[in-house]
């Protein structure tokens, strides 16, 4: 199946496709700009290229989340090194190599608007992971 980052975001493990990572950086710098959507955590110039930062916790929460992070994962999808998107991340975890027959549908009994940004779920002796789907948190950068 491939290479996933394992990424904490409040205490839920998430899996991110290893091939759409550009980099995983310290937070440092960022703008925020008001009246952004409360799952924008702000914004980043990253050489130049703004990037805009998700918090993921306060899409599958429906609320601001005003938990620290130490972490943002740059993303890039739909063919294009410059379409980019942060993810705040409480903790990086590690890289793991996924077997494709422990992948599983997302549990009914999450919330719709979890389910949006979770594409699949994967499931071993060892770990678990909610597996992200990046091209719906790209579209959210452009609400």
């Amino acid at each position: 199946m491939g290479s996933y980052l394992f990424i904490d975001i409040s205490n839920r493990t998430f899996a991110i496709e290893l091939e759409k990572v550009d980099e995983v950086l310290k937070v440092e710098n960022f703008s925020i700009i008001p009246g952004s959507p409360n799952y924008v955590r702000g914004f980043l110039n990253l050489r130049g290229t703004i990037v805009t930062m998700i918090e993921m916790d306060s899409l599958i929460e429906k609320e601001e989340s005003n938990k620290e992070f130490n972490h943002l994962v740059v993303l890039h999808t739909r063919d294009s090194e410059e379409d980019k998107v942060a993810i705040v991340a409480h903790r990086i975890m590690d890289v793991y190599n996924l077997d494709s027959e422990h992948i599983q549908e997302v549990p009914e009994a999450e919330d719709e608007s979890f389910k949006k940004f979770v594409e699949k779920m994967y499931v071993d002796d060892q770990k678990s992971a909610y597996i992200i789907d990046i091209n719906n948190v790209m579209d959210l950068k452009e609400e």
